[in-house]
């Protein structure tokens, strides 16, 4: 238990010295300029045969484009 938790502070810590230094930076940039565009479906086929929640997350990716950007 002793050395779980003296893992768990390096780790936090190495974190933070991680953050601080800069190495985690974001390169900056609108949502619109960093994301793709939405996924665009070539057939009524291909979305008949895309499972339903691959489906779903795929119609909100790209309301939430739309939304933004659109």
């Amino acid at each position: 238990m002793k050395l779980l938790l003296k893992s768990i502070v390096w780790m936090m810590m190495l974190s933070v010295i991680a953050l601080a230094s800069g190495c985690a930076t974001s390169a900056g940039g609108s949502y619109c300029q960093v994301v793709q565009r939405p996924f665009e479906w070539r057939s009524d086929a291909e979305i008949d045969a895309t499972p339903a929640r691959p489906l779903r997350w795929i119609e909100a990716e790209a309301a939430t484009w739309k939304k933004v950007c659109g």
